[in-house]
């Protein structure tokens, strides 16, 4: 017969005052205990990414979350996790806002939901089948990471756990295995390492118990494993990255050219605006090259939709009578004013020997859909390729569930969300590689530098390098060549510089990208950053919101990576397992022991086995 507590006995009987009180004060305590965790889980995930960039937070980031979300009741997790995520997105992400407000409450409301799926999940398999989150959270959490990029209704892959550690350049060279789903996984196992030894030593001083040696050799493992993990990925990094120097060979000579053109004049549908956008774009082109007329380059590139007007494609009957029939509706004046600049973007092709890949609308003049496109112009032949953006931005460029009976509601409603200035678009239907002397360039379009396995496609087909062109200037406030008041950049910048980082290591193809307004980069095949255009204002060197032009010898490689040929085979992996585990979970499956049970007591000396 147990013996009743000390407490107990002195106290007397509990009244229902008492107990009413006590009650309160536990929910007041759960209450402070769930707030506490998502502010600090939320704060410590905004600051993982840009614009403050601590990556090194991300690493215990989700430990209050998850700790709190395991020890207050299943109620307490969904809310807890819900809001964590919500939160740190709403900031994170609050560049959406200021091209589509709608858009970027749109999408934060449905990125919680991720991690709703991510703790409670987590949390649910670890109660049922014993297996710790040190296995469970890398696992599914990976997988959900891989189906927030390729979901249907909402292609997002922005705030990848893994992308916080675009920094770590040693340690991200597994990404041409793994992609950035390797360094998620990494950081996922960390945090769930850190949350099971936590989670231990509270069940031990909830039940007065010392740690014993089983208790000792599972915190062990929760350490080793991670150590190991690292240091094999860290040895990874430094042995391929010395393959990878040792594979690069001369690329493509290519000139970048940034315009600083604020959206708003970009927007002006003006025949002023438009003039003054292309002989922007002429101006530095030609100014660049006529300081470095000994080396010949291979190409040109500008930044995306940086052409007013469609170009003439006449390679198909249809092209050709689409391109004048729309001059002949144009005011005859207007008409020959297009014709001629556009016959002066023909003879800066001739006269450079150059193909120029440069950004454009091209309304459709082929008698299909609108697209937002890349024009490969070519000496002496006019338009001979033309690549269409495949992965359109949700809720501005895209709108899903249009001529579908279940989400044409869907559509309806975020159409009417679509800002001023949006086009909705269709998709391209593929990968268009352009040949640019003895090279193949793989062009892709702004956002698209967030997909992985879109521009792996244009390494499978052999390409030299990988150009992605770029239009920031809706991510930037301020005048043109402003020097403060009133200037701002956006976290958007920063994220897709991070994202060009890993597309270089997981081709291992250099990655061009030219912005307007910035930030123009070259990323080598090793994740090394290279030639930015900067200019400096106040003693202050400024990336965004400059104007200027650089050539860059690109070096490549013909190193084909275990990505590159099997894809997202790792995230896959991991989401087929995460399933298997939830699976395990909903038919009661122990894999392993309660993991915070402690080991059974052993019979005292000489007393009966049988009643042991």
């Amino acid at each position: 017969m147990s013996q009743s507590s000390p407490d107990l006995q002195t106290a007397g009987p509990v009244t229902a005052t008492t107990a009413t009180e006590q009650a309160d004060e536990g929910r007041e305590g759960r209450l402070q205990w769930a707030y506490g965790a998502t502010l600090a889980s939320a704060l410590l995930l905004f600051a993982s990414f840009h614009p403050l960039d601590l990556g090194l937070l991300a690493w215990v980031a989700l430990v209050p979350w998850l700790y709190v979300a395991a020890t207050q009741g299943w109620r307490v997790a969904f809310v807890v996790s819900y809001a964590v995520t919500f939160l740190y997105h709403l900031v994170g992400l609050s560049w959406i806002g200021m091209v589509s407000p709608e858009g970027w409450l749109i999408t934060v409301f449905l990125e919680g939901f991720y991690g709703v799926a991510l703790a409670v999940g987590a949390l649910w398999i670890r109660a049922r089948t014993g297996a710790p989150l040190l296995a469970v959270l890398p696992l599914l959490g990976t997988g959900l990471e891989w189906l927030r990029g390729n979901t249907p209704i909402i292609r997002f892959p922005w705030l990848l756990l893994g992308a916080s550690q675009h920094d770590r350049t040693t340690l991200i060279q597994i990404a041409d295995v793994t992609s950035v789903y390797g360094l998620s996984f990494l950081v996922l196992l960390v945090n769930g390492a850190l949350v099971d030894a936590a989670l231990l030593v509270r069940a031990r001083v909830l039940a007065e118990r010392d740690l014993d040696a089983r208790d000792r050799r599972r915190l062990a493992v929760y350490a080793a494993v991670p150590l190991v993990l690292l240091a094999s990925a860290c040895t990874y990094g430094l042995v391929r990255r010395a393959q990878v120097r040792d594979a690069l060979r001369p690329g493509p000579r290519v000139l970048v050219v940034q315009p600083d053109f604020p959206q708003n004049l970009k927007d002006d549908a003006a025949p002023a605006s438009a003039l003054d956008l292309v002989r922007t774009n002429l101006r530095l082109s030609e100014r660049t090259l006529a300081h470095r007329a000994d080396e010949k380059v291979d190409a040109i590139v500008w930044s995306e939709t940086m052409w007013p007007w469609p170009l003439p494609d006449l390679r198909t009957d249809a092209g050709r009578k689409g391109w004048y029939r729309w001059l002949s509706e144009l005011p005859p004046a207007y008409a020959e004013l297009v014709a001629s600049w556009t016959r002066q973007l023909q003879a800066l092709a001739d006269r450079t020997g150059a193909v120029i890949l440069v950004g454009a609308v091209d309304r459709g003049l082929d008698g299909g859909p609108e697209h937002n496109s890349i024009y490969a112009v070519a000496p002496q032949a006019g338009v001979v390729a033309r690549y269409d953006k495949i992965n359109l931005v949700p809720a501005s460029e895209y709108i899903p569930g249009k001529d579908t009976l279940l989400l044409g509601w869907l559509h309806d409603l975020v159409k009417s969300f679509v800002p001023e200035g949006f086009t909705v678009f269709a998709p391209g239907e593929g990968q268009v590689l352009v040949q640019a002397g003895a090279h193949r360039l793989a062009p892709s379009i702004c956002f698209e530098i967030s997909f992985p396995e879109l521009l792996r496609e244009g390494v499978r087909q052999g390409a030299d390098a990988l150009v992605c062109p770029a239009n920031d200037g809706w991510f930037v406030r301020g005048g043109r060549h402003e020097e403060d008041e009133g200037w701002m950049r956006t976290a958007e910048l920063g994220l897709a510089r991070d994202h060009a980082v890993f597309r270089a290591i997981e081709g291992r193809r250099p990655v061009v990208r030219c912005v307007n307004r910035g930030v123009s980069l070259v990323v080598d095949p090793t994740g090394a950053v290279h030639h930015e255009v900067t200019q400096t204002i106040k003693g202050k060197t400024r990336y965004v919101g400059v104007e200027g032009a650089f050539v860059a010898d690109l070096e490549t490689t013909d190193l084909r990576s275990f990505y590159v040929r099997f894809g997202d085979a790792f995230a896959l992996a991991c989401g087929a397992a995460g399933l298997g585990l939830l699976v395990c979970a909903g038919r009661r499956v122990r894999l392993a022991p309660d993991p915070d049970a402690p080991a059974p007591e052993a019979p005292a000396t000489g007393s009966d086995p049988s009643q042991a």
